[in-house]
């Protein structure tokens, strides 16, 4: 099997554990504190929004720095180094007794973890330019079928045995994680100079702009506005479907299991998504393609707030999640094939850093909704931004229309449609 496969798989296989590991109980978060003792409906409120922009903030903020060293320095080293200290945040928070703690500990998360970003730079740099958006949106479904597992099953735990013990499992697994990118996988330096040129192109027939500053270039700004739009849409109610889940049910007690059930069926429609839609990038325009992920998904998302069932609102949820979580792997196959293998760590950490400030600030955003209005009207806030999304789409989107010269020059290359 080629190299690049072998990575892949073995990197997909780590994410599905490390997604699962960390899904195991960060779902129940809100109900971790109220089993701490807090009970007043708006801290509760308060303090989800916290405990999920924390560490989006930190991560953040550490992403170009990580992004940059593993350019540096190796991306493996970068999955090692996320996947160790995962496994020690998460044991730290299953040890956890008063609500400070999980705040201090979800800050050092976004510090030190940041798998996605780390698995996402390592197989960008190893995988054949004509086969990135095939990769990153297969990759992209290890997060999902991660984040259906984990919820599931960290749900039944939570019920059976307590949310500590959600906590204090995934930390064991994720040190089995720690093994398989030790002996499995293999960093982009370390193989032979042929196998990643016979995917890529000579970096003198690069634009100097491209070699030297594409983080000030007009198409990869406007790659981050978009990515940073659909952060906010994909982000701000994600904190408070637990909370929406105790007020049907009026009553934590079960909670947890339904609140694992509905996070497994949306995290198996994000899965489906990352399979099938982003290997449509590899064929199709991918702008194209955003921009009817986008009005598919804005189109669904205006009824989520009128279901008064559980079960309604999660199948709207998830088949509405199946089109939007198709546009960030075409959105980065896109952006990556127009950026150098040796620069692609620092790619993603500037990724990251424009998707955390989504990630931060949305849910800050859903608990001001949610506290001054209500939980359903959280909802709302999604087809805003994913009209907001079709827009910049239809305008600045088409930057990064058609073919990159890198894609172009890759063995095996098909003009897109």
């Amino acid at each position: 099997m080629e190299r690049w496969r072998i990575n892949l798989y073995s990197v997909w296989f780590t994410q599905i554990i490390s997604i699962m590991s960390f899904n195991l109980g960060m779902p129940f978060m809100v109900y971790y504190i109220q089993e701490m003792g807090m009970h007043d409906p708006a801290q509760i409120k308060l303090y989800a929004g916290i405990l999920s922009a924390g560490p989006a903030i930190t991560l953040g903020l550490m992403a170009p720095v990580w992004g940059r060293l593993a350019d540096r320095f190796g991306k493996k080293i970068m999955l090692l180094r996320a996947v160790m200290f995962g496994s020690v945040i998460m044991l730290g928070l299953g040890m956890a007794t008063q609500v400070w703690q999980l705040v201090v500990l979800r800050m050092i998360q976004g510090v030190f973890t940041g798998t996605i970003t780390a698995s996402s730079a390592l197989v960008a740099s190893t995988v054949p330019e004509n086969k990135m958006g095939y990769s990153l949106g297969f990759l992209a479904s290890s997060t999902a079928i991660g984040g259906s597992v984990g919820p599931a099953l960290g749900g039944l735990m939570a019920e059976w045995l307590g949310y500590r013990y959600s906590f204090l499992l995934g930390g064991f697994l994720l040190f089995l994680d720690v093994l398989v990118v030790l002996f499995l996988i293999r960093d982009p330096a370390e193989q032979k100079p042929q196998t990643i040129a016979s995917s890529s192109v000579n970096p003198a027939i690069v634009p100097a702009r491209l070699k030297d500053s594409f983080v000030f270039s007009s198409w990869f700004i406007a790659s981050m506005l978009l990515l940073l739009v659909l952060r906010f849409a994909t982000s701000v109610f994600g904190p408070y479907m637990p909370i929406l889940i105790q007020q049907k049910m009026n009553s934590l007690e079960g909670a947890a299991g339904i609140t694992g059930l509905v996070n497994a069926f949306i995290s198996v429609m994000m899965a489906i998504s990352g399979i099938f839609l982003g290997k449509l990038g590899d064929r199709y325009d991918r702008m194209k393609l955003l921009r009817w992920y986008a009005i598919a998904g804005f189109l669904l998302a205006i009824p989520l707030s009128l279901h008064s069932s559980i079960w309604m609102l999660m199948v709207n949820y998830g088949v509405m999640m199946f089109f939007v979580c198709g546009i960030e792997p075409v959105l980065m196959g896109a952006t990556t094939s127009r950026i150098r293998r040796d620069q692609r760590g620092t790619m993603f950490g500037v990724q990251t850093l424009v998707g955390s400030i989504g990630w931060g600030l949305s849910p800050m955003l859903g608990g001001y909704i949610s506290i001054r209005h209500s939980i359903p009207a959280v909802l709302l806030a999604i087809p805003a931004f994913l009209f907001v999304e079709i827009l910049l789409a239809g305008t600045i989107g088409r930057r990064l229309s058609g073919r990159s010269p890198l894609e172009s020059s890759a063995p095996g290359a098909k003009p897109a449609a």
